[in-house]
């Protein structure tokens, strides 16, 4: 899912993660909740929880990096994680993506596939460097993703 405004990294990811778990809903519907307004704002991975929430899914919060087992638990679990990195090009700026699956590549390196709503596509990772590269650090996880009933 492409994000339609240029701060709604955020609402991309949550509504990516939204309609995987059969919960369809827009970018609007979820801003106008989190926010109050279609607002073009940043927000937090706390206001993604509760926004998360009022649509039916609970979740955690881990600050930091999850090990590889516990990243594969979670996507063996079919629970997506919406992720915080920021960028080491000034600013500290932070950017959500959905962590969505796992792979073995060349050499039997760990890797990582997401979802980066700026584009609307999927890419992957190697694992370790996905935690902190030239580019940019891995910061929180909304994760333990589940509906709530």
């Amino acid at each position: 899912i492409k994000q339609q405004q240029s701060n709604w990294c955020w609402a991309g990811t949550s509504v990516s993660v939204l309609n995987y778990f059969g919960q369809p809903t827009t970018q609007q519907q979820f801003v106008g909740y989190v926010k109050g307004g279609l607002y073009n704002y940043p927000a937090t991975s706390r206001e993604i929880q509760n926004g998360l929430m009022y649509f039916g899914l609970t979740s955690t919060i881990n600050r930091g990096t999850l090990s590889y087992d516990e990243f594969r638990s979670q996507i063996n679990s079919n629970k997506p994680m919406i992720t915080l990195i920021n960028w080491k090009n000034g600013g500290n700026i932070g950017h959500f993506l959905v962590l969505d699956g796992y792979f073995k590549g060349m050499n039997n390196m760990n890797y990582i596939t997401y979802m980066d709503p700026w584009y609307g596509d999927h890419y992957q990772h190697n694992f370790e460097s996905f935690k902190n590269n030239d580019r940019f650090w891995w910061n929180e996880t909304v994760q333990g993703i589940s509906r709530g009933y």
